[in-house]
Parts: structure tokens; C-alpha cells; sequence
């Protein structure tokens, strides 16, 4: 096995007195940071995971162990997670865990889900990383409720800021000359969004020449902005100050960052225990509220522990890129496996091989190569059957493809040779 390196957000806090609210804001990484997670904490971890079916064998062999060890706990994998967490939903497991659901991905017939305490470990996540204040606004353009829970987070997080928040949520980029001056008008302060979001209108409103002046502060809620997104902040709104979260759909947040760190490299939380394995991001969740099995849950995610320019001396989670078999979109964590499957499904596809095309651009958008069956035609026809059958069945590319709709495209055979630009898997 793997020897891994570790390392511990601050210590989780259940609340902290009003006073505390009010600036100076902490920034990242300044909380004490205990050890591992000590063995009655991954004791309660362990106990928890064999109440999901298809992790109690996976287990078993530690049941009986007092003290277990972090390393002698196999890695999870997001295969196995999302499907004991599926199973456990089906078997009525919320009508007697007070938990909030969220569906992150995966498709109709077998969904990602990320399985919360109602909390959403608001407190814990306000104790290290405070994005807003008092007299702040919150524009919280973040996508809705049911696919990732940062919506619901900073609406949380400016009720215990004290500060005012307007929930819009995220609208299509052909809406922006609709709602930008109403947003202005609503006298914000802050801007919440995911990166595709951000993105998106920051482009926008440099073509046109609209400035953003009253965002003063911009949250990002899906692992930080790209260096083509950064610098467009950096150039449309160079006072704005710019925290953003890393983390996962299963494993929720995970770690953090402020105006003073490096774009991508993150602090986790206190109740997040972050590993590399091999060099792969490991996650463990150590949290009385707790409720996902997360237990040295491989998130994706290629990493290495670095020091931070904020000059927090303890180490860091720097990000490198996706591992294995996921593929980045927009800010969605896609399985490669998985989109395979689905398409390959159809009686007029024989192959199919998924590509981002522009990654990190205001142009990203995902392109399936699509190899047709004998006797299947391949026309504009096929193309646009196979991407209305994608677009139904995955959740993660419909949402995308919902507000941007020229962000997903199917090319098949000799039309894809012809037609496709180069490509970056």
C-alpha cells in the first residue's frame, strides 16, 4: 500500500458568539490543526459505513478492531460510494435521518447523490473561510438546490454574516441583458456563482463594456477559477476580492481559499481529512453530524501538499489535474465509464469517445465523437437524436447544457474528422 501524506483543516467548531461576526474576516487557513483522525472518530466513521448494504463487506474485516488505523481503511471509490448511498436512499434511509439530499450527477437511472446534515457544516465552514460581511449583498447566482448544495451554503452563510442575500440563482447567458441592471439596482456587494457562471457574464460584460463596479467580493463554489477566469476577474474587476471552495459532489467542501492564496491550492476544513494516495486527493469526514460514509473517498482529483502565498506555514492541498477516469466540465466532474455506457446503449452508435474541447475558455464545451453502427447514417439527424438522448438521461450535462446550450455537441464519424477543431480530453 501506498504510504499517504496527510493533512487536517482547523479544528470543527459548532458555532462561535455574534461577535465574531464582524470584521476583520479571518482568512484562510488560520484555525489550529490537530492530527489524523483519532481512532474513536474513524471507529464512528466505520460503524456508520456498514449501515450502507454494499459497504458492510468492504468493511467487515475492521469491525472488530478497537482502534483502527487510517491507513488500514481501504480507499473508497466514487463508483462505490455513489451506489451504497443510491441503495441506502432507496431503502427509505431519509424518512429517519433528518439529512438533506442533492443530486450531483450521474444519470436518471443511477444518480450521483451527496447525502448532507441540514447544516451543510455551515458553521464549521464560516469558523476558517468568511466571505461576507454584515453590510454585504449577496447576489447568489450559484445553480439551484437539487444538483450541488454551494446555492443553498451562501444563502446560510449571509444569514450568519448578518448580511442581506437574493437568491436568484443562475439564469442562461442569453439572459444577461435582461437581469443586469436589475441586479445592479438591488444595490449588491457580492456575487456568488459557479465558474462556468462567472465566467460567462464577466465575458459578457467586457464585450459589451458594462463594468461590474458593485462586486466587490466573488465567491466561487465549484473548486476555484481556471487561469483564463482569474485573469478575466483580475481584469474586469480589479479590486474584487475572490474566495472560492474546492470539493466534490459526495464529498461535499472540502477545502478553501482567499484573496491571499494561490488560485488553485486550497486549506481543507476541520472536519476534512485530505490524503494523497498515489497521488490522488483522499478525503475522509470526521464530523458528529455526519451522515455519507466518506472514508478515504478518492475524489478524482490529482494533488500534492505545497505551501500557501497566504502565509499560512501549515501545508496546503494544491490541485493538478482530474485522475483516472473523470472528466472536467464546467465546473462538473463527469465518468468518462459512465458516458461511454450511456451512449454506447443506443442501436446506432458503435463507439464514442468524450473530448473538452477549449478547456478553461468562455468556449469550453464537451464534444462526443460518435463512431456509428453499420447501417446508421451519420447526419445531422443522428447527431442531434443522440445529443437530445444525453441531454435527457445525464444530469450533469443537462443542467450545463440548460444554461448554455452550445456547450455540449455530438460530431459523428466522417463528420467529426471533418468538422472537429483540436481537442483536449
Amino acid at each position: 500500500m501506498t504510504r499517504p501524506l496527510a493533512v487536517t483543516g482547523g479544528e470543527p467548531l459548532g458555532g462561535f458568539p455574534a461577535a465574531d461576526l464582524q470584521d476583520p474576516r479571518p482568512r484562510p487557513g488560520r484555525a489550529g490543526r490537530p492530527g489524523p483522525p483519532s481512532s474513536r472518530q474513524l471507529r464512528q466513521a466505520l460503524d456508520r459505513a456498514r449501515e450502507f448494504g454494499r459497504l458492510r463487506t468492504k468493511y467487515e474485516p475492521l469491525r472488530a478492531n478497537p482502534a483502527p488505523d487510517l491507513r488500514d481503511i481501504p480507499p473508497l471509490s466514487r463508483e462505490e460510494l455513489s451506489r451504497a448511498i443510491w441503495d441506502r436512499v432507496q431503502e427509505g434511509f431519509l424518512n429517519d435521518s433528518g439529512a438533506a439530499l442533492y443530486v450531483g450527477g450521474g444519470t436518471l437511472g443511477r444518480p450521483t447523490v451527496t447525502l448532507v446534515p441540514p447544516s451543510l457544516f455551515a458553521a464549521d465552514i464560516m469558523a476558517a473561510w468568511r466571505p461576507l460581511r454584515r453590510r454585504d449583498v449577496l447576489i447568489n447566482l450559484c445553480p439551484g438546490s437539487r444538483t450541488w448544495p454551494g446555492y443553498d451554503l451562501c444563502n446560510a452563510l449571509a444569514a450568519r454574516a448578518g448580511a442581506s442575500a437574493i437568491p436568484f440563482q443562475a439564469f442562461r447567458e442569453h439572459e444577461f441583458a435582461q437581469w443586469l441592471g436589475l441586479l445592479e439596482g438591488f444595490g449588491g456587494t457580492a456575487v456568488a456563482a459557479d465558474s462556468a457562471t462567472i465566467r460567462a457574464l464577466l465575458t459578457y460584460c467586457h464585450h459589451i463594456g458594462y463594468p461590474l463596479t458593485w462586486a466587490r467580493t466573488v465567491i466561487c463554489v465549484d473548486s476555484g477559477l481556471e487561469s483564463g477566469t482569474a485573469e478575466l476577474v483580475r481584469r474586469t474587476l480589479p479590486g474584487a476580492e475572490v474566495w472560492s471552495l474546492y470539493g466534490s459532489p459526495e464529498a461535499w467542501a472540502i477545502g478553501h481559499n482567499g484573496p491571499g492564496c494561490d488560485r488553485n491550492t486550497f486549506h481543507p476544513f476541520g472536519h476534512q481529512h485530505v490524503e494523497i494516495w498515489g497521488g490522488e486527493v483522499l478525503v475522509t469526514t470526521v464530523h458528529d453530524s455526519q451522515v455519507a460514509p466518506v472514508l478515504r473517498y478518492r475524489t478524482g482529483a490529482y494533488g500534492e501538499f505545497t505551501a500557501c502565498s497566504c502565509g499560512d506555514p501549515a501545508p496546503a492541498l494544491r490541485l493538478l489535474d482530474a485522475a483516472g477516469d473523470v472528466l472536467g466540465f464546467r465546473g462538473a466532474r463527469l465518468s468518462r465509464a459512465e458516458l461511454v455506457a450511456l451512449v454506447r446503449r443506443l442501436a446506432e452508435v458503435e463507439d464514442v469517445e468524450p473530448v473538452v474541447v477549449d478547456r478553461g475558455q468562455p468556449t469550453e464545451r464537451l464534444r462526443l465523437e460518435i463512431r456509428p453502427s453499420a447501417g446508421a447514417v451519420a447526419d445531422q439527424y443522428l447527431e442531434d437524436w443522440i445529443r437530445e438522448c444525453v441531454i435527457r438521461e445525464h444530469i450533469a450535462i443537462g443542467q450545463a447544457v440548460a444554461r448554455a446550450p452550445e456547450s455540449f455537441e455530438v460530431l459523428a464519424s466522417a463528420r467529426s474528422r471533418a468538422c472537429a477543431a483540436p481537442a483536449v480530453a
